[in-house]
């Protein structure tokens, strides 16, 4: 997987043009954030880092911080009768967050040097 995927995975799972949005630079955030050793068990900061994302636990931190905009918001109702349920997008946000911190996992296969393929785990695939 390259950065440009990974980070295009956590755009897709977090939404970041949909209320409550997060910026570029958020997603960017989240990006690093979620950079792990790689299949050979270099660290990202390692030269040689082949790249890896945990791009699920990438986006349970995205839709909770997410949720953290919104904490702060409250229900409330017009004299002409109208209700605004705010913290009904707060609990999505929490929902969300715990949809994937639950270990919904997002699994890519990876070619090494060794002349076979792993999963993100670092599980080789023999087929």
């Amino acid at each position: 997987m390259t950065e440009y995927e990974a980070r295009e995975l956590i755009v897709a799972m977090v939404a970041p043009g949909s209320a409550p949005e997060l910026t570029d630079a958020e997603v960017d955030a989240l990006l690093v954030w979620s950079r792990r050793a790689d299949v050979d068990d270099r660290a990202p900061s390692d030269e040689g880092w082949a790249g890896a994302w945990d791009v699920t636990a990438a986006a349970a931190e995205g839709w909770l911080r997410k949720a953290g905009k919104v904490a702060a918001s409250f229900d409330f109702g017009t004299v002409d009768g109208q209700q605004f349920q705010r913290s009904q997008m707060h609990a999505m946000c929490l929902e969300m967050s715990n949809y994937y911190r639950r270990g919904v996992a997002v699994s890519v296969l990876m070619a090494t040097d060794h002349g076979y393929v792993t999963d993100i785990l670092g599980n080789v695939n023999d087929g």
